[in-house]
């Protein structure tokens, strides 16, 4: 499904769903009293590319920073990133590598990771997966954003949505 919103943002929304005619519907009641308004099918695909994700647990792995990022490389990602995810429950942070490739690369990736020992132990699966990001992303002033926040909590909070994409990013000094 995909979504317009305010001063140029936009939502790509994945829905698991057998009825599609139905899931609309639910868009167009949930997005009532919102800025926000369903658009065709096909309106925003293009503005978004299918990344997948291989999210590897940095504590505990006996490699640096370099070396995984140079295996990435090697096994067909194109970038690497340092970030954090809630442990188990939420009461802490853990570092994480995420390496990033293209869709037609991330079986070679897993293929790589699933080689290496070490590095299979470091998986976690439930931060591996495809994704979509916007190829362009539009700034929006503090009002404008406001009203986009609400459709996308509007759209995270329905049945049957897996997930939400948007291209929206603050502008500086708002």
């Amino acid at each position: 499904m995909q979504v317009g919103g305010v001063k140029g943002a936009n939502f790509f929304v994945e829905v698991e769903t057998d009825v599609p005619a139905k899931s609309k519907q639910n868009l167009n009641i949930a997005l009532q009293k919102t800025e926000g308004q369903v658009l065709p099918m096909g309106s925003l695909g293009f503005n978004y590319d299918l990344r997948c994700i291989v999210a590897l647990r940095k504590e505990g792995l006996d490699m640096d920073e370099e070396a995984v990022f140079e295996f990435a490389l090697e096994a067909g990602a194109d970038d690497m990133q340092l970030a954090e995810k809630s442990t188990a429950g939420g009461e802490s942070m853990e570092p994480v590598y995420l390496l990033s490739c293209s869709f037609e690369m991330w079986g070679k990736v897993l293929v790589a990771v699933s080689k290496q020992p070490v590095l299979q132990a470091a998986l976690l699966q439930e931060r591996t997966g495809r994704h979509y990001e916007p190829k362009m992303t539009v700034q929006l002033d503090e009002q404008a954003m406001e009203q986009n926040v609400l459709v996308l909590e509007k759209l995270r909070k329905m049945d049957h949505v897996v997930e939400v994409y948007h291209n929206m990013q603050m502008a500086a000094g708002s």
